[in-house]
């Protein structure tokens, strides 16, 4: 199974049953499946909340999992899924939270020093954290959340100092750094401004990636062997890369390294005149030779049209 988009809540409500009971079959392989799917639905998981709440049903069986499978290879991808799984889930946003407010409390000089006063001061994290779920910036909803109980350890100025800090430090979180252009860029017509993910089999290759393309500008792709690079100008190329403008908008051509079977044995031009794409706009023989010819496919250099592309 591949996930390419995030992975919530819900998702995980309809999974998580699935995996439960695919962990109690006694195959190694369905445990081996079951642990493949948990490493990556655990990359494309946001929030972490929505993945502690199924901790309790998938972790213990995950850890008996990795334990019992006979197969080094189960139990590799396991071990895997285990530690993708705990390092998504863990450094909640609770417990942070709590001590920046213990923090930010002891410089107003409220000390929690006694049960009370501490299950307070988690109870107020826990509204915080809950503000910081839904990303709620309205400091009309943050003052009257937290205020009242902010009240009850602190004078009016401090609490509202503590909501304020703590406020900025969401909205800085939030905050999307907006791209700087020269005066080139912002003349330039944009062909492309989107936001996708992309997976290979059941490798993730790319998610929540932004592609920006304006028109007469150059682009390299760079990245290390089996990083994505071919599946991603594929994808591009077949306009399945979500957000990329449709076949009618903007025409694509992917160029293979390697070109195999029938078409290997046709040479330069007439492989050109079968491209479905180019056949499409019906162009002339003549006029794709001439030009062909002009960047440099001629008979005196050692790109010739006849020859094969094999």
């Amino acid at each position: 199974t591949t996930f390419v988009q995030t992975v919530d809540g819900p998702t995980l409500a309809i999974i998580a049953p699935i995996l439960t009971k695919g962990f109690a079959v006694r195959s190694d392989k369905t445990k081996h499946a079951c642990a493949r799917i948990i490493e990556n639905m655990c990359k494309l998981v946001e929030e972490p909340s929505d993945l502690v709440a199924f901790l309790p049903k998938i972790l213990p069986r995950l850890e008996i999992a990795r334990e019992r499978v006979a197969t080094p290879e189960a139990r590799e991808v396991c071990n895997a899924a285990h530690k993708m799984l705990v390092q998504k889930s863990e450094g909640g946003a609770i417990t942070n939270l709590e001590e920046s407010l213990v923090a930010a409390l002891s410089e107003a000089g409220f000390e929690a020093d006694c049960a009370s006063s501490k299950a307070y001061i988690t109870y107020t994290a826990e509204l915080v954290a809950s503000l910081v779920d839904i990303k709620s910036t309205d400091v009309e909803v943050w003052n009257s959340t937290l205020l009242p109980f902010l009240h009850s350890m602190v004078d009016d100025e401090p609490a509202q100092a503590i909501v304020n800090k703590l406020l900025e430090e969401l909205k800085v979180s939030l905050a999307v750094g907006e791209e700087k252009e020269d005066e080139e860029d912002q003349s330039a017509e944009e062909l492309c401004n989107c936001e996708f993910s992309l997976a290979y089999g059941n490798k993730v290759l790319l998610r929540k990636t932004h592609l920006k393309l304006k028109r007469g500008f150059k682009y390299g792709l760079i990245g290390k062997n089996d990083s994505g690079k071919t599946s991603l100008m594929r994808a591009i190329a077949d306009h399945r890369v979500e957000g990329f403008p449709e076949e009618h908008e903007l025409r694509t051509v992917f160029v293979e390294t390697d070109i195999q079977g029938e078409l290997s044995d046709l040479s330069v031009i007439d492989y050109i005149m079968v491209d479905p794409t180019l056949a499409a706009l019906n162009l002339d023989r003549a006029v794709m030779v001439k030009t062909l010819n002009d960047i440099g496919f001629h008979s005196d250099s050692p790109a010739d049209i006849t020859q094969c592309v094999g």
